[in-house]
């Protein structure tokens, strides 16, 4: 099995040469599956990430999420951590730590993560077991694990960011769904 930084690297090198329509018309798809989630549907708190680089786009999915009325949180980096803030509007969005968008100062309305209902992640890569390789620096998997039980736990990848097999730690987080642009995979445990 390969080694979780050659992976990374190889698996970034396939996300970042989907051109940019490609892109867009794949993260349109992906909103959809999640948008048709029954989970989804009728959770009242969502938690999705904001889109860095070549990652599936959530800037079509955000809005649609605030007109069926969900309150949606983001991640704000917090020295070492992820905290999560309500968002109200992209247009409150600037770039922050890693370059990844973030509420503006004025803008922060912390919310503890276990109000979340869902919580959607971004990653490098996937497999059907749930498992992730993210960027290497482990936010997501301590706010993970601050996570209420009952919050769905849902990876969002191009189909080419899900591969056969990945290594894993004990302090990789798994995810219970990974929505692609062609599939809806719920995890094997």
């Amino acid at each position: 099995m390969m080694q979780k930084e050659v992976l990374r690297k190889l698996i970034l090198k396939q996300r970042n040469a989907l051109d940019a329509h490609s892109r867009e018309l794949k993260s349109l798809a992906i909103a959809k599956n999640v948008l048709s989630l029954d989970f989804v549907s009728t959770a009242k708190t969502i938690c999705t990430y904001v889109t860095k680089g070549s990652e599936v786009d959530t800037k079509q999915l955000i809005p649609e999420l605030f007109k069926r009325g969900k309150t949606v949180l983001v991640p704000v980096v917090v020295k070492e951590t992820l905290a999560l803030s309500e968002l109200r509007s992209l247009d409150e969005l600037v770039e922050g730590a890693f370059d990844v968008p973030e509420p503006k100062q004025e803008h922060l309305r912390p919310v503890i993560p276990s109000a979340a209902d869902v919580i959607i992640v971004p990653g490098v890569a996937f497999d059907s077991h749930g498992r992730r390789i993210g960027y290497g620096k482990g936010y997501y998997d301590r706010l993970l694990k601050s996570l209420s039980e009952e919050t769905t736990i849902v990876g969002m990848a191009y189909d080419v960011q899900v591969v056969e097999r990945l290594p894993s730690d004990d302090h990789d987080a798994p995810m219970q769904y990974i929505v692609t642009e062609t599939a809806i995979i719920q995890c094997r445990r």
